[in-house]
């Protein structure tokens, strides 16, 4: 019974911690980018800081792949974006981005995959992990359907605002029909959260203080399909955790992870 009422009170602690962690990074994350933005480095510094603690509060290798996958995805979008000429950063460090979109993005995956685990605590909706090969096949195959389409839209429809925001409307509600099924309450929240905290309160703030601009019509400095944009990016990181949280998946980590511990 004391074990019990010990291990209670640790995870209790642990909830609390990290959620005070989560707060601290996200506002760490807007205020660096908002007033150092012409210092990238120590931008970079203190986010990728306040990331590894979150990674260390956590101790989960799902959040870990979703911080990497995150970084790493979203900077090479970012890339692309830059070189098509979508928008200009006014101080890029390579490849005319700025470092710190690395540790930034990284965040704000972990960022968008707590937000989705509250949104379903909040709904009572289970996650819909894979039980089968079949179903984490289809899973896989859809996020990469779906977030194929959406790049292509930001990609070859950005001239035509109109199109995108049309487009990336129609594909992110069949995206949450199709990959969140019956229980989509969740997903529909996120959605909405990270337009809301991503766009009109991170972007809009960044481009009114010249971290970057946009190259075409914008409304409050930014072009109407970003708005959607940013919800698309949510659920993209939401399903990437659903998939890793797959028993399958968490078996073969376990395994390898095991294996590897035998071998050292």
């Amino acid at each position: 019974m004391n074990v019990y009422i010990h291990n209670n009170h640790y995870f209790m602690a642990s909830r609390k911690y990290i959620t005070i962690t989560l707060i601290a990074v996200t506002i760490l994350n807007c205020v660096t980018v908002w007033f150092l933005w012409r210092m990238p480095w120590l931008v970079f510094a203190l986010t990728f800081t306040g990331g590894a603690i979150l990674l260390r509060l956590f101790h989960d290798f799902r959040i870990i792949a979703v911080y990497l996958l995150t970084a790493v995805a979203m900077t090479a979008t970012e890339i692309l974006a830059v070189t098509i000429g979508i928008w200009t950063y006014t101080m890029p460090t390579f490849y005319g981005v700025p470092v710190f979109l690395l540790s930034v993005w990284g965040n704000i995956g972990i960022i968008a995959t707590s937000m989705y685990k509250l949104a379903r605590n909040i709904t009572h909706e289970k996650m819909p992990r894979a039980r089968t090969h079949n179903e984490l096949y289809a899973q896989v195959t859809w996020l990469l359907i779906f977030g194929g389409i959406s790049l292509s839209v930001l990609v070859f429809a950005w001239h035509d605002i109109a199109l995108a925001t049309i487009l990336l409307i129609g594909i992110k509600i069949a995206q949450i029909v199709k990959m969140h099924h019956m229980e989509h309450k969740a997903a529909t929240i996120l959605f909405l959260s990270t337009i809301l905290g991503g766009a009109i309160v991170g972007e809009i703030t960044s481009v009114a203080l010249g971290v970057w601009h946009y190259n075409t019509d914008t409304i409050f400095g930014l072009p109407l399909f970003i708005y959607f944009s940013w919800g698309s990016t949510g659920l993209i990181i939401a399903e990437t955790y659903t998939i890793l949280s797959s028993p399958l998946v968490m078996r073969w980590w376990q395994r390898s992870a095991k294996h590897s511990l035998i071998q050292h």
